[in-house]
This record gives C-alpha cells, sequence and structure tokens, in this order.
C-alpha cells in the first residue's frame, strides 16, 4: 500500500513537474507556387516573428515535381530556410508547385515570404498554409525534471527491493 502511495506522489511530481516545463513547437504545411515567369533553382522562405525565442528547428520538402532531383535544404539564421536544386526544375505556374514542412519554436505571428530564384531575377512566390498544427515538446530544463524524477524513482525501487525482510514474510 504504501509503495501505491509514493509511485502516486511521483505521478503527482512528474505531471506537475511535466506542466512547468512544457513548450509549444508549431509544425506549418506550406505549399508555395511559382507564379513567376521562368523556371526556379533555389526557393528562400522567410518566417516573421515577433518573439524573439522564434527559431525554426527543421525544414523539409515533402512534394516537388517529378522532374527535380532532391533538393538540399539549409536553415539560416533563426527564420531563413534556403532550398536549392542542382538545376532549373520549378516550372512556372500550376506546375512549379512545392509542399514544405517546417518545424518551429513558436507560430509566426506575422507572415511567411516565399522568394524564388531563376537565372537572372527574383521573384515572390505564392504562399497557402494547408495545415497549422501545435506539437507538445519539452524544454530543456523539463529533460532535466523527467530524468532526475525517473532517476529518483529507480533508486528508490532499487532500494526497497534490496531491503532487508522479516523471516516468515
Amino acid at each position: 500500500m504504501r509503495g501505491i502511495k509514493v509511485l502516486a506522489i511521483m505521478g503527482l511530481a512528474v505531471a506537475l513537474g511535466a506542466v512547468l516545463v512544457l513548450a509549444q513547437a508549431t509544425r506549418y504545411l506550406l505549399q508555395i507556387t511559382n507564379p513567376g515567369p521562368s523556371p526556379a533553382q533555389m526557393l528562400t522562405i522567410t518566417l516573421r516573428a515577433t518573439d524573439p525565442k522564434f527559431q525554426v528547428i527543421t525544414a523539409s520538402v515533402i512534394a516537388q515535381p517529378q522532374t527535380c532531383p532532391e533538393p538540399q535544404v539549409n536553415i539560416e539564421g533563426k527564420a531563413i530556410v534556403h532550398i536549392r536544386w542542382s538545376r532549373l526544375c520549378v516550372g512556372a505556374r500550376a506546375e512549379g508547385t512545392v509542399r514544405v514542412q517546417v518545424m518551429t519554436s513558436f507560430p509566426a505571428t506575422h507572415d511567411i515570404l516565399a522568394v524564388w530564384t531563376g537565372e537572372k531575377d527574383s521573384w515572390r512566390g505564392e504562399v497557402t498554409i494547408l495545415e497549422f498544427s501545435s506539437v507538445p515538446t519539452l524544454t530543456e530544463w523539463g529533460l532535466i525534471v523527467l530524468g532526475l524524477l525517473l532517476a529518483g524513482s529507480l533508486a528508490f525501487m532499487i532500494r526497497r527491493r534490496l531491503a532487508p525482510r522479516p523471516a516468515g514474510a
């Protein structure tokens, strides 16, 4: 009975500790169309936010024209994503659509800009947010607190198991 009470208290401590250190990441699914006059080789996405802690965590291309080679995706600074193909391949108008998944530390509160770059010039792309969802995550401090609680409960269980028991019990 005592063990159940201790585990219930530890579970409550974990829940309270996790609530204090939860963070919200945001996942965007963007569809970006090339409205320009010619095919493009590079796409630059800029996410603008008011929070100084805002940062792009990951970015990946999940759909592109079949004729395009695998792109290089680089994150520059906190809020700029560069996507570059090895040749001009993203056509103009309907055949020039790319879907990009971007994970950020906070929602982008202002806007999302996309700039296509062709052989000689650049132009703005048309950005459509297809999906926007919050993803619960833990901060660094949350992971530390969780690790300490798990280590403490492990030590308690080992100590309890190694405790001498009276004869006949």
